[in-house]
């Protein structure tokens, strides 16, 4: 047992003399602001962090990125860990990343180079209206609600429907488009309703009521 104690001691003392232990490309983190997660559509500013950490606890190590709207760019030297990027484009824009170590370990040695999108859209939806039912029309039944509006940006998730009723605005339901209104579930009598476009980003803007 002393022996092969000694043999495994020497075995490794050879190995660290070597450099052969503690190889491999660092670990290596991103993370953005308000919750972004690298896809989706954010509705602000971002900024993103980069961390890295070597194997080898005796060495470091640096990242590379660039940023473009192709996703071809070729990382070029930021620094050392950690790098802080700020994104205020609205679009699309691609980050494309690598860290490395002193010892020539990095996360791009495949020839893979990892990325992130980031999308931002800053802008509200426009042009958004109520084009059926007409106003001043008498509804009864199932009425088709019918909405429009545009967004440049991420573009429009959905359109919300409500109608103003004691003071209040109450949802009637949602759809893109065009949402099927069941009328029969409320008291006769005139009532305004309106429209509400909602972007991927989660910019919202109301129509006129009618």
């Amino acid at each position: 047992m002393k022996k092969q104690f000694l043999l495994i001691a020497a075995i490794c003392a050879a190995m660290i003399a070597g450099g052969n232990v503690l190889a491999g490309p660092p670990s290596f983190s991103l993370s953005f602001n308000n919750g972004y997660g690298g896809s989706g559509w954010s509705s602000t500013d971002l900024t993103g962090t980069f961390t890295c950490s070597p194997i080898d606890p005796s060495t470091s190590c640096t990242i590379n990125y660039c940023t473009d709207i192709t996703n071809t760019c070729t990382p070029a030297p930021g620094g050392a860990s950690p790098q802080v990027v700020n994104f205020t484009t609205e679009g699309t824009t691609y980050l494309r990343y690598c860290a490395l170590d002193n010892n020539g370990s990095s996360t791009c040695a495949s020839g893979v180079i990892p990325n992130a999108v980031i999308n931002i859209d800053k802008n509200v939806p426009t042009g958004v209206l109520l084009s059926a039912p007409a106003a001043g029309a008498t509804l009864s039944g199932v009425v088709n609600l019918t909405a429009a509006g545009t967004d440049t940006g991420s573009g429009i998730s959905k359109f919300e429907f409500y109608y103003v009723g004691a003071g209040s605005n109450v949802k009637i339901g949602e759809g893109n488009p065009t949402y099927s209104w069941n009328t029969s579930g409320v008291a006769n009598g005139s009532y305004m309703i309106f429209t509400r476009a909602i972007d991927n980003s989660g910019k919202t803007a109301d129509s006129a009521p009618i």
